[in-house]
């Protein structure tokens, strides 16, 4: 009530609330016994729908206790107080004395802090030997601690928030796990490795680590003046690798996750800025007008449609061009009336990628021609329809169009005509073919090449896939080799209750244990499980469970129907 009198709240509302408030009595219930009742001195009534409000009201007052220069940060009854100092009997002096008046605050308004509840943490980075401070509550010694939470924070004594990363990622795998479940209509007890391969979904440490390295290669093809390429820099490489305690840098951690999935670090080619003003760039529009023919004409058809088609360029060069992409590489051919050249790529490199290239490397050898009009034949309608978009991605559409504004400043026109492949076109048909030779007969291309990254997707995801590949492969074929799975008569896996024990030998019991290692039943693996020996005298529980044994007729079903457990596993 003082404290909505200092907010000037007068008249009705705050004698509504002193009524409300007073003579309120309360009894606890322990099972069916029932104390007498007691009048509630102090206090809101518990459950009320003003509770929170009047708990919020008389306890906000709080901060204005605490002494210049102690910051502090209050949600509910969760308090948070702190004081930065370069010494720590200075420290130690100034939070000792806060203490002191939130403790006498909290006595006059009807409040107590629990001194068991309450923690202190020294937050510093000092690699000396440098003590913790001594603070004390109602009488009471307050621990210090190396972690504590916070508001769902995880706080460190370093401010690292690695232990606060490391638990709100392990928080995402049963909820990850718990989804698959429901879409797969898996049983809760499904191990986990096999629940991801059904599902055809990575684990999660395996999709941060893509999207990790994704998101590097999707920095380095930005512009060199742009200031976030910092967090890629390597000026401090040195530091991080005589200093393995302190966190490394994004760039350091890609580094790692690449090496370990085995991830090449190609050269990525940078989308840049523009040379010319954009209004400067050509708008290229290409012969396309039969594309949607191809499928519904047979290829001679489509030959003599393409060749009085041509007919209409006869006053300028024919040059083709075309790409090949296979397990052994990719490559680019361009052929001109007199000579033609190809080149090898990057195998990584996509086939656009590859039919953009022969474009380009097109128009630079025609930049070096005399003839004043060229037009350029390619079977890729992607490529060519990339060229219509100024504001297209890939960085080899921008150093096309670059290049056809210095051939306009030369005079050179340069056209461009889409060509059905494999209906016979002799020019289309030398380019294939000479695109396939420099793939099978060159080796790849000395040094860094570079890559656009959006061609390095494929090669990520194949290479998360492998990592993915060698964890499925370390596990056994049968899920019954993972001893995790118990005899399955006993839920204590879905009531989550203690996992049932055997009677003789008081050993937690598994598949493992009963099939192969309990000693009650050796006289009858004696019988049927001799030749599963190995040899010191142990049992192969992989060949005891394999297909042939485990079969109908098998040595394992019969030792285990004799047993009395062919209804229990």
């Amino acid at each position: 009530m003082q404290q909505l009198h200092v907010y000037g709240l007068r008249c009705r509302l705050p004698r509504f609330l002193k009524e409300f408030l007073s003579g309120r009595s309360f009894s606890v219930r322990v099972g069916t016994a029932l104390s007498a009742s007691v009048a509630q001195e102090e206090g809101v009534p518990q459950g009320s729908v003003l509770s929170v409000t009047l708990f919020a009201v008389a306890i906000n007052a709080i901060a204005s206790s605490l002494p210049d220069g102690i910051a502090n940060s209050m949600y509910v009854d969760d308090l948070a107080v702190w004081f930065a100092a370069s010494r720590m009997s200075v420290a130690e002096r100034r939070m000792q004395l806060a203490l002191d008046r939130v403790s006498r605050w909290t006595g006059s308004h009807g409040f107590r802090f629990s001194p068991a509840k309450t923690v202190a943490m020294h937050f510093c980075r000092i690699r000396g030997v440098h003590p913790d401070p001594d603070l004390f509550m109602y009488g009471h010694r307050i621990r210090c601690v190396e972690e504590t939470r916070f508001l769902s924070l995880l706080f460190d004594k370093r401010l690292t928030w690695v232990p606060h990363l490391h638990v709100r990622l392990r928080v995402l795998d049963p909820v990850h796990n718990a989804g698959i479940r429901l879409a797969t209509g898996a049983f809760r007890s499904s191990p986990i490795p096999s629940l991801l391969v059904d599902a055809n979904e990575p684990p999660l440490d395996l999709r941060r680590q893509s999207s990790m390295v994704r998101c590097w290669h999707r920095l380095h093809r930005l512009p060199d003046f742009l200031p976030c390429l910092a967090v890629s820099s390597d000026i401090m490489s040195n530091y991080y690798l005589l200093h393995s305690r302190t966190p490394w840098p994004f760039d350091f951690r890609v580094r790692k996750a690449m090496e370990e999935m085995g991830i090449e670090d190609f050269q990525i080619r940078p989308v840049r800025v523009p040379r010319v003003a954009p209004w400067l760039l050509p708008e290229v529009f290409p012969c396309t007008c039969f594309t949607d023919k191809k499928e519904s004409l047979p290829p001679p058809v489509a030959h003599s449609l393409f060749l009085e088609h041509a007919f209409t360029h006869r006053e300028s060069l024919p040059v083709y061009t075309d790409g090949s992409k296979s397990d052994a590489g990719v490559g680019f051919g361009v052929v001109f009336p007199d000579f033609c050249r190809g080149g090898r790529l990057p195998s990584v490199m996509s086939i656009f990628t590859a039919e953009l290239s022969a474009i380009l490397y097109a128009i630079q050898v025609i930049f070096t021609l005399p003839q004043p009009s060229f037009t350029i034949y390619s079977d890729s309608c992607s490529a060519l329809q990339a060229l219509c978009n100024f504001n297209s991605p890939h960085p080899l559409v921008l150093a096309i169009l670059e290049w056809l504004v210095l051939l306009g400043r030369r005079g050179r026109k340069v056209t461009f005509c889409w060509v059905p492949a494999h209906v016979g076109v002799d020019g289309n048909e030398r380019a294939d073919a000479l695109a396939k030779a420099v793939v099978s007969n060159s080796r790849p291309p000395a040094g860094h090449h570079p890559v656009p990254a959006v061609d390095l997707r494929p090669y990520i995801d194949a290479a998360i896939r492998s990592c993915w590949q060698d964890r499925w492969d370390a596990v056994g074929a049968n899920k019954l080799r993972d001893i995790r799975q118990r005899l399955g008569l006993w839920s204590f896996l879905m009531d989550r209750i203690h996992p049932p024990y055997c009677d003789d030998c008081l050993i937690p019991l598994t598949v493992r244990y009963i099939i192969v290692e309990c000693p009650s039943f050796e006289d009858l693996r004696r019988r049927h499980l001799s030749e599963y020996r190995v040899g010191d005298g142990s049992y192969s529980l992989s060949r005891v469970l394999g297909e042939e044994a485990c079969s109908v007729g098998g040595n394992t079903l019969s030792y285990v129907e004799e047993a009395g457990l062919l209804h229990k596993l």
